[in-house]
């Protein structure tokens, strides 16, 4: 039996051999020092979320990421356990409201990873992306 809430034990792919174990719950590489692909930037709307919805950061308030990109993504064999890489942001979850939810905030940082779209990310106090804009 597995336990929905389980951090991760397993090191994500392209860690190499004799990696340390995750002791987070989270990936513990910057995919900006692994090499890679280069980031291209293309044009596309410019339009973020409403004014007046920016939160300071903080315990229990809510944050927006903008202007950045997803340069990773990291899952494993359990439920809603999927993260995400911002640039200059660091690992951040994805929201476990639900299954529906989270397979669509997979797939959209999935597709802002391949096609190299700017991302707004909401992520509130507890620690989860709720909200992902792929541009």
């Amino acid at each position: 039996m597995t336990n929905s809430n389980a951090r991760p034990e397993l090191t994500p792919p392209g860690a190499g051999q004799g990696g340390q174990p995750m002791t987070q719950g989270r990936p513990q590489q910057d995919p900006e020092t692994l090499g890679g692909g280069a980031e291209t930037v293309r044009e596309g709307p410019t339009m973020g979320p409403p004014p007046g919805v920016e939160g300071a950061s903080g315990a229990g308030a809510t944050t927006w990421h903008q202007d950045t990109w997803v340069t990773a993504l990291w899952a494993v064999n359990q439920n809603r356990n999927t993260w995400v890489y911002l640039k200059d942001k660091g690992w951040k979850r994805l929201a476990t409201t639900s299954d529906g939810t989270h397979l669509a905030l997979t797939l959209l940082g999935a597709h802002a990873r391949l096609a190299a779209g700017r991302v707004d990310a909401r992520e509130e106090g507890d620690g989860l992306l709720h909200e992902l804009y792929v541009w």
